[in-house]
């Protein structure tokens, strides 16, 4: 199930998963991306790539909110519906968002051995 709801939500890395879970929580907000990394608790270069991921994934609508130094962020809950909230309630205890982090992690370092393979061939000698 995990599996399933990692790739239903198109999430890449822990970052995506704790700012998904954020907007969740908070589905139209206005805040500078500096607030958000705080908010987080992620470097602001890793929010603005999960930022990316989740407006390009259609997820996220952000518009420029004149008055104020933030943007405002709308979740699209349309795109969210049909898991969305079983990821909510994995992530509601300790040990299932733990596994979530767990296997985003485990796939991220698969990703990144098969591009190094690619990258760095070695010569039999």
């Amino acid at each position: 199930m995990a599996l399933r709801l990692v790739d239903a939500a198109g999430l890449r890395d822990a970052c995506d998963l704790d700012l998904l879970l954020f907007f969740s929580r908070h589905p139209r907000v206005v805040l500078s991306s500096e607030q958000l990394a705080a908010y987080v608790g992620y470097e602001l270069p890793q929010v603005a790539r999960a930022l990316d991921r989740l407006l390009g994934g259609g997820f996220l609508k952000r518009t420029l909110n004149h008055g104020t130094p933030g943007r405002m962020y709308v979740l699209e809950v349309d795109h969210v519906e049909d898991w969305l909230e079983p990821l909510r309630r994995v992530c509601a205890i300790p040990d299932g968002r733990n596994a979530l982090k767990e296997l985003l992690k485990q796939r991220q370092a698969q990703n990144g051995e098969r591009s190094q393979r690619g990258l760095f061939r070695v010569r039999p000698s």
